[in-house]
């Protein structure tokens, strides 16, 4: 028997040995709940750190925060002040649509020769010729209660706006002439100078007669200007209102050529 193996004999009994496991289990438990016991401690401190850090960060945006939602409001109330004045604006450029009628009779009196008589001038609205034009298919007409439910969400201004265009928008203006000339040239000239004013898109007359009344010798005729729509309406001038008001009331300049073709007859004398 080797003597050094003499040492590595327990003579001690089998709970001494259970013990010391269990003494050193026990040192092992106890140093693992220290260290989740430490990282749980460290890591509430950082959380707490961190939280009293974001609390003084949001306390000095605060102010700015503020600040942002007085400046968005501002930019709200300005946004609707700016909807409204545009309203207003539009509302007031519809306004000058109509061409006044002294601007219409002077616009027919203007070029008119001595040689041509006007006995009668009417200033009528009518509705526009029907067209056969094939149109898309519309959605389904809305009833009338929710028809006042949107007007009631309009500003006054955009309601008389939608009133005066469906009242308007569907209308021609017209200007009714009949008188006699004494010079079927100087007529017809003048009916030329007629379809050249940018206030008429369309003139048209019907056969020339001769008069039957004494006191009255000449051709009779008649005439049908049709008036050009006024600003903001489909089909009237581009031109900014202010710019416009600087330009003549009527275009008399002969060599210019007619707008549109505007010039019409309807029968020959």
């Amino acid at each position: 028997m080797n003597p050094t193996s003499l040492f590595h004999l327990d003579f001690l009994p089998v709970h001494y040995r259970e013990k010391k496991v269990q003494r050193q289990t026990n040192v092992w438990r106890a140093s693992v709940v220290a260290l989740v016991v430490g990282a749980l401690a460290t890591a509430l401190v950082c959380q707490i750190s961190l939280k009293y850090q974001a609390q003084r960060e949001l306390k000095d945006l605060q102010p700015r925060y503020l600040g942002a939602q007085m400046a968005t409001q501002h930019l709200k109330d300005l946004q609707h002040r700016l909807k409204l004045e545009t309203e207003k604006a539009e509302l007031y450029v519809y306004l000058q649509n109509p061409w006044p009628r002294t601007q219409l009779m002077a616009a027919v009196r203007a070029e008119m020769p001595s040689q041509v008589t006007l006995k009668e001038l009417r200033i009528t609205r009518e509705a526009p010729p029907v067209t056969t034009v094939a149109t898309p298919e519309r959605p389904r007409p809305k009833s009338k209660t929710e028809e006042a439910a949107d007007v009631a969400k309009l500003s006054p201004a955009a309601r008389d706006l939608k009133k005066m265009r469906e009242d308007f928008d569907r209308q021609l203006t017209v200007v009714a002439l009949s008188g006699v000339a004494t010079d079927e040239q100087q007529l017809r000239q003048y009916l030329k100078q007629l379809g050249q004013n940018d206030l008429f898109t369309k003139v048209e007359w019907g056969p020339v007669e001769q008069s039957d009344a004494e006191q009255s010798a000449g051709m009779k005729f008649a005439v049908r200007l049709t008036v050009r729509p006024g600003y903001d309406q489909l089909g009237g001038p581009q031109a900014a209102p202010e710019q416009a008001a600087l330009e003549p009331a009527v275009a008399g300049d002969s060599n210019k050529p007619p707008a549109n073709g505007a010039l019409a007859q309807r029968g020959e004398p």
